[in-house]
């Protein structure tokens, strides 16, 4: 688990009911923040002991590699004699070269895997909880360096809602333009959190973004409707800083382009969650994302690309962003998630084949 990029965690309502039901007494709130804590200490403890899992290199070793009586230390951790290098010499070289540049804390940074948690009314075989993990494969994150960046925040100021950048989009859809309103500056700040972990340098990354009310005005902006803001800005912005924040803890400049964008998955608030009782949740359903998924495919079309990527657009019921460091950990939820993945092939083929060498990187 120590490969992997980012994950995220799919909680039933169940889940929620089974914390109801459980307590002494009933109140007004719903659980989120315990559900969210047991959820993430489950995370937490599962990425710690790799899932109880012990590692073994038997399932590496395929009958077709011949038998040989090299002693076992000339193999590195995927089987490959000398690392992939031509000699025990200059894997040895290599190998101390690459130890020394790899300090305790860029180790313990590397460690850190963002993890979005959303609840959902229900999941596949009445389930109560689903992990959907990104992983390099162990060749790529042995011989490619995996890091997480740094957690960027920043403060939005989101425009009013102006009727969409794209008219002709929203009408072919069926929809009309949302009206135009006013929104009150009381309850426009809104904090876009992005974090991206990422394999190689420029090879592959899983940036997850969060869009929340910032929390100084969390409770002033409880009942505020969304369609007040314009969600094309906020979902432009939230893509730009997928990108941007795309790149390790001592780089610069970006490493990827929108040209890497593989795929786009948004996650929105779409309904209300009340307790109806005997440790029943009443699910009161505001919106079918039609208009959302019409907005991202014009944001998606307006940055320019060849091909628009695959992208997914998820309802669900609440969310939370763990980043993996507690003091990093958000106090109010946020009410739109992001999760995108980029991917540069050509470069990523080019840094193993230049690890490895043609002959052992063909064999793989």
């Amino acid at each position: 688990l120590d490969d992997c990029l980012g994950g995220l965690v799919y909680i039933s309502v169940g889940a929620l009911e089974t914390i109801l039901a459980s307590e002494a007494e009933e109140t007004a709130e719903m659980p989120w923040q315990e559900l969210w804590t047991t959820a993430q200490r489950i995370s937490q403890n599962a990425f710690s002991t790799n899932g109880s899992i012990a590692m073994g290199s038997v399932d590496g070793v395929g009958s077709e590699t011949p038998s040989t009586d090299l002693d076992p230390s000339l193999y590195d951790e995927a089987g490959v004699l000398y690392g992939g290098y031509e000699d025990e010499d200059t894997w040895r070289e290599m190998k101390g070269g690459v130890s020394a540049k790899t300090p305790e804390s860029e180790t313990e940074n590397s460690s850190r895997v963002p993890i979005l948690m959303v609840c959902l009314p229900e999941l596949p075989m009445n389930a109560k909880a689903e992990v959907e993990l990104v992983c390099a494969s162990r060749r790529a994150a042995l011989s490619l360096t995996l890091s997480t960046g740094r957690l960027v925040r920043s403060a939005i100021q989101p425009r009013n809602n102006d009727g969409g950048k794209d008219l002709g989009m929203l009408w072919d859809t069926g929809y009309n333009p949302p009206p135009i309103t006013e929104c009150d500056n009381k309850t426009l700040p809104i904090e876009i959190t992005t974090i991206s972990r990422s394999v190689g340098t420029g090879c592959a990354c899983i940036s997850t973004v969060v869009a929340s009310w910032k929390s100084s005005i969390a409770d002033e902006t409880e009942e505020t409707s969304l369609t007040s803001l314009n969600m094309e800005d906020i979902l432009s912005r939230m893509v730009d800083s997928s990108i941007i924040s795309a790149k390790g803890q001592d780089d610069t400049a970006p490493l990827f382009g929108i040209e890497n964008v593989l795929s786009v998955r948004v996650y929105y608030q779409s309904c209300s969650a009340n307790r109806n009782g005997g440790g029943v949740v009443a699910i009161d359903v505001v919106d079918d994302g039609s208009m959302l998924r019409t907005q991202l495919h014009s944001v998606l079309r307006s940055k320019g690309m060849s091909s628009i990527p695959a992208y997914t657009v998820v309802p669900v019921i609440g969310m939370h962003f763990s980043t993996g460091t507690p003091s990093d950990e958000q106090i109010g939820g946020p009410f739109l998630g992001m999760q995108v993945t980029l991917v540069d092939s050509i470069r990523m083929e080019t840094e193993m084949w230049v690890r490895f060498g043609p002959r052992e990187y063909n064999a793989a």
